[in-house]
């Protein structure tokens, strides 16, 4: 068996499946000893979701050295389990390193698989002391991918350029409309509906060359027909 000393009582569970909760976790811990403790780590940002280990307290130092030696790389709900003995680190050891201060267990290497690429990647026992150290979740990315997301986030979106002279997006077809003084069919286009639209226009009811005509003929008081005719011509 593992020499463990007669304090260390506490084991670290490592590469739990998310299924797994603190009562799955005692009933298999149960077959090694008198259990004091089970728990599940769970994610601080979301309560219901496991962070992937969690910690086993025996009554004895004995029965918890007999259970790294028989539980370490078992098979608990399709995951290979990796326990080791929950040590935490002097205040000597305290500080410098990528994680900064703070303890946690000696954990081994972890393999998890990558969300983006499905490839496995490693989950380094340093690694998972820094994320328990700051409450974070177990990485769901590799590197790679973790790159690729990174600069995907900090690439300017394209603007797309707008024609010239366009009024806005069309919404919809090009409709074609009869003119009421020369029965000609023209089109009122999806732009010029979006623009009608807005400036709370009817449709029109006469082509670009009556409405010119009339213009020309037409006086008095109103806007001229020659100007609602220069709108609707812009906004083709």
């Amino acid at each position: 068996l593992t020499k463990i000393s007669s304090t260390m009582t506490k084991l670290y569970i490592g590469n739990l499946s998310f299924n797994t909760g603190d009562e799955e976790l005692r009933d298999f811990f149960t077959q090694f000893g008198s259990i004091e403790d089970a728990v599940v780590i769970m994610d601080r940002d979301d309560p219901g979701r496991s962070r992937g280990f969690g910690f086993v307290t025996y009554a004895t130092a004995e029965e918890a050295a007999t259970a790294v030696a028989g539980a370490d790389g078992q098979d608990l709900q399709g995951r290979a389990l990796r326990v080791n003995v929950a040590e935490e680190k002097s205040r000597g050891d305290m500080g410098g390193g990528r994680g900064g201060p703070g303890g946690g267990p000696a954990a081994a290497d972890q393999t998890l698989e990558c969300r983006d690429c499905s490839a496995e990647f490693i989950f380094s026992g340093r690694d998972q002391r820094y994320y328990a150290s700051q409450g974070f979740s177990n990485p769901i990315r590799c590197t790679e991918c973790k790159i690729k997301v990174k600069e995907a986030k900090s690439k300017p979106r394209e603007r797309k350029e707008r024609p010239a002279g366009a009024v806005g997006a069309a919404d919809g077809p090009d409709e074609m409309i009869e003119c009421r003084d020369c029965k000609e069919e023209f089109p009122f286009t999806a732009g010029q509906q979006k623009f009608h639209a807005s400036k709370g226009f009817s449709n029109p009811t006469r082509c670009a060359e009556c409405k010119a005509k009339k213009g020309k003929r037409g006086s008095g008081g109103g806007a001229p027909a020659d100007a609602v005719a220069a709108l609707s011509l812009a906004a083709e």
